[in-house]
């Protein structure tokens, strides 16, 4: 199989989504790299990305859910119901006063 890197996910769970919605197109994903988060302190923290594959031939179709996927994260960001954790970059909803991922507080 002729495969091609098509997304690297921040974590497992988003790999998933991904993987869901390109399955639910007909597409085949396969996913490198989902299980190195046992690993987290022993590597180096971009090599806990998972990775997103497809079949050369589904590349295009796949691109193009990739960059509205993309497009609704831009949205999601700059919707004023979210704030960015400056300790960790993770978008967190408005009516939390911690970040969900690191506990750092929310900026006033």
């Amino acid at each position: 199989m002729n495969r091609i890197l098509i997304y690297v996910a921040e974590n497992y769970a988003e790999a998933n989504i991904i993987q869901n919605n390109l399955n639910d197109m007909g597409i085949e994903v396969i996913l490198s790299g989902e299980h190195l988060t046992s690993a987290l302190g022993e590597l180096p923290a971009h090599i806990l990305f998972t990775r997103i594959y497809v079949e050369k031939k589904n590349y295009k179709k796949a691109m193009e859910f990739i960059e509205q996927y993309k497009l609704s994260l831009k949205e999601t960001q700059n919707n004023s119901d979210y704030w960015k954790c400056d300790n960790c970059n993770e978008i967190v909803p408005d009516n939390f006063i911690d970040c969900w991922k690191c506990n750092k507080e929310k900026k006033k």
